[in-house]
């Protein structure tokens, strides 16, 4: 039995308040919009009737930040002499907001037959960063989504695989319209745990580790591998 996995866009609804940030900090908040700790490296997913947990990762990618802004913004130096440009880029910062949302359990499988069942979970954050241009009316950042697929040995409290799935930006392109720069993929994961990827071939050229393709658990390695 296959179980198919299709990613669903959801409109994010930016939280208002939740800007005004140091330098470099990225705000986490939950699905309510409640803050949660912020500055750690990790962040921690409790389970099992909150008897166990594993350490998560972030999700966002400041490169990506990095990558749209430079190859789809303004250029600073040519406005430098704009009055636009330098009455509004005081209002300019580098604050990062992220909400967080609960990660969901997708399934669980004893992919490498030690009598313990591998943890598969799915889990997407919804990001605002900086982003600079000159379009009038419109905020100064760009509408992050970042959605991965994990699995877990939970025994050993290792991931043994993760792909990002949804690596996505909006774009602010006239005053009503906005640009996505990214991709969406399906992923299929099998009752073995077999991993099946399948990505849209799209103009995007910030370097990704996605790669389609099937992937199967190798039992010698401990990893997984392409086939």
């Amino acid at each position: 039995m296959h179980i198919i996995f299709k990613v669903i866009l959801l409109i994010f609804v930016p939280f208002s308040g939740y800007c005004q940030c140091e330098k470099n900090q990225i705000i986490y908040m939950n699905s309510s919009g409640v803050e949660i700790a912020s500055g750690q490296t990790y962040l921690s997913f409790v389970f099992n009737h909150q008897a166990d947990s594993i350490k998560l990762e972030q999700l966002y990618d400041a490169d990506f930040t990095d990558y749209i802004s430079e190859s789809t913004s303004i250029n600073v130096d040519a406005m430098s002499d704009s009055l636009f440009f330098l009455k509004h880029a005081i209002e300019i910062n580098n604050c990062v907001t992220c909400v967080k949302k609960s990660v969901q359990i997708m399934d669980s499988i004893d992919i490498n037959k030690d009598g313990f069942k591998e943890l598969v979970i799915f889990r997407e954050w919804d990001c605002r960063a900086p982003y600079y241009h000159s379009i009038p009316h419109n905020g100064h950042f760009q509408v992050q989504i970042y959605g991965q697929y994990e699995v877990w040995d939970v025994k050993t409290k290792r991931r043994i695989f993760e792909i990002k799935s949804i690596f996505e930006s909006s774009i602010p392109v006239t005053v009503n319209v906005m640009k996505t720069i990214g991709y969406s993929s399906e992923v299929i994961i099998d009752d073995r745990g077999s991993v099946y990827i399948t990505t849209p071939i799209s103009e995007f050229e910030f370097e990704i580790d996605i790669k389609n393709g099937t992937y199967h658990y190798n039992n010698e390695t401990g990893n997984y591998e392409k086939e």
